[in-house]
């Protein structure tokens, strides 16, 4: 027998996943006249997956498993949110049902509003959804959940979504000025990664996307790109620059391109490493 640490205990995944395992074992009995004889928990006959398909998800209606897939596309979700995935009105009922049902629900907040799939039968429910709906229809999805999430100013869970639809714009159009947010929190690593995932030619056309790709190479000491970067943010900005300096609307590309212009002066009086390490 194995035996286990002193004052060992199990994480919470664990422990999500042992209590996984009764409750599939309680639903496929309830909604059985006699239990599935071909699996068990140990000998690798079927997997998890089999087995949530066959003995949960297989016995709901379609209905009810389509809105299971369109909704396992987000880690979080809301009546609201799942109305607009799926296109239907009455989510909040079809939530409480599947809550009243056992099926996998972790409410978030104390007002019931926001919930989460158990983490086994999320994983589960994301490949089944991408198995059975083609690509266009998840970017579809993918999408949809992106406006709603940007409309509600969720915004770094839109950035998510419009990368997962392909949608570069959009995703442009939320990257450039959740950057300034960004910036403030020093997360100058997660600026880079974001505007990595965009087309080239998509930030290229962007002033306010190359002032912060010319900001973020400053700060991690490549100052030859972020010259490059800098000359492009330049370029695209000069036939308007007034405009956008004193635009009162558009507040982060105005407080960029002044950091900007900031740093390109104290750049040309000092050196870019006095900028980046002073002394």
């Amino acid at each position: 027998m194995t035996c286990l640490p002193p004052n060992w205990k199990p994480s919470k995944k664990q422990t999500e996943g042992w209590a996984a395992g009764l409750q599939l074992a309680a639903l496929s009995i309830r909604n059985r006249k006699q239990p599935s004889a071909d699996w068990s928990w140990g000998d690798g006959s079927r997997n998890l997956s089999d087995y949530l398909m066959a003995e949960v998800l297989g016995q709901l209606p379609p209905e009810k498993q389509d809105f299971l897939l369109q909704s396992s596309l987000v880690a979080r979700f809301s009546a609201a949110l799942c109305n607009a995935l799926t296109g239907l009105s009455n989510s909040q009922s079809v939530l409480e049902e599947l809550d009243s049902e056992n099926l996998f629900l972790v409410s978030l907040d104390d007002s019931h509003e926001w919930f989460r799939f158990h983490h086994l039968f999320a994983d589960f429910l994301y490949k089944q959804a991408l198995t059975k709906h083609p690509a266009e229809r998840i970017r579809a999805l993918n999408q949809r959940a992106a406006r709603w999430l940007a409309g509600q100013r969720y915004v770094t869970e839109a950035i998510e979504h419009a990368l997962a639809a392909q949608d570069y714009e959009f995703a442009a159009a939320l990257i450039g000025p959740q950057s300034q947010e960004w910036m403030r929190r020093g997360e100058v690593a997660t600026i880079l990664q974001k505007m990595k995932q965009l087309p080239d030619e998509i930030v290229r056309k962007s002033a306010g996307l190359c002032i912060w790709y010319g900001w973020v190479y400053s700060l991690g000491d490549s100052p030859q790109l972020a010259d490059l970067w800098s000359d492009r943010a330049e370029a695209v900005l000069s036939p308007d620059l007034q405009t956008v300096m004193t635009d009162p609307v558009n507040s982060a590309l105005n407080f960029a391109t002044h950091m900007h212009r900031s740093w390109r002066s104290a750049q040309q009086l000092h050196g870019i490493n006095a900028i980046i390490k002073p002394q």
